[in-house]
């Protein structure tokens, strides 16, 4: 199976606010339309803007485009979220549900036989409904607002002229992100290597001027095996002032395996035990 990757080229956003919950909507921008091979899998990053300290709902929707170009019209949008290496034992958190495309077809100058029966329909009118796929909520992966859906046709091919997603829930007063700080390509030889990379640590507690954070990470070998990288330690960080950690590195050995490694960065509030999480991935040779 042929696998390919949606560049995302930026996202906008608008939200509404109040001390509960929020409610956005992200429409993410690509190069339109996009154009889904039966058979084919396709991977659309998403991002959405913010980390979660719970989230209620969250779906995304796929508006269908020009379908004159396809010789067979995909029926059906499988939609499937990338399990992550925290949570790849529990495979009850794969979402691979299967949504009709094809909402009716007309019948244009047909062919009859001497009983009446259509030998060739002719040319035909499909017309395609939009899909909106809602993911479970329950896991924790969804709340550092980023994830990956495996998108696959069935049936034909389809063009996607326009995604948004629809997330509500409660946005975090922490937040860590990570960075790969390396060119386009990277990986790390089969010799071993070093791998840069950039932090940043969030307070956006406007109530606490200064919190205090446990933090740690973990790399995540290829077989979702965890191995320690940095012990949980405290950092404070002050309201509005985000930490910013440039340049960091790993050292990967000879010895670590071939294939995708995964770290993550943990940040935890020890008061309330509120915590979040920011991950990349890099390729070892």
């Amino acid at each position: 199976m042929i696998k390919k990757s949606l560049l995302i080229v930026g996202t906008f956003f608008s939200a509404i606010l109040n001390a509960e919950t929020m409610t956005q909507t992200i429409e993410i921008e690509a190069d339109y339309p996009i154009a889904l091979i039966e058979n084919e899998s396709f991977t659309m990053p998403i991002h959405l803007g913010a980390q979660f300290s719970s989230i209620e709902e969250l779906c995304v929707q796929f508006e269908f485009g020009d379908i004159e170009s396809f010789d067979g019209i995909a029926d059906s949008l499988s939609v499937e979220r990338e399990i992550e290496r925290t949570e790849i034992k529990d495979k009850l958190l794969t979402f691979f549900p299967s949504y009709s495309i094809l909402k009716w077809a007309e019948i244009i100058n047909p062919i009859y036989d001497d009983q009446g029966n259509v030998l060739v329909p002719g040319s035909t009118n499909y017309y395609l409904s939009n899909v909106n796929a809602c993911l479970p909520v329950s896991g924790k992966a969804l709340r550092d607002g980023v994830f990956n859906l495996d998108l696959l046709t069935q049936g034909g091919g389809v063009e996607i002229k326009n995604v948004t997603v629809n997330v509500k829930g409660t946005e975090s007063t922490i937040r860590v992100i990570s960075t790969l700080d390396e060119h386009d390509n990277f990986y790390v030889p089969s010799y071993g290597g070093r791998v840069n990379y950039d932090l940043e640590i969030f307070n956006n507690d406007e109530d606490n001027p200064e919190k205090r954070f446990k933090s740690w990470s973990v790399i995540y070998f290829p077989d979702a095996t965890p191995y320690p990288v940095k012990t949980p330690h405290n950092i404070a960080v002050k309201f509005n002032e985000p930490k910013l950690f440039n340049r960091n590195y790993l050292n990967i050995p000879a010895w670590f395996e071939p294939g995708e490694y995964d770290l993550y960065w943990f940040l935890q509030d020890p008061e309330t035990q509120e915590q979040v999480q920011a991950h990349m991935r890099f390729v070892k040779e």
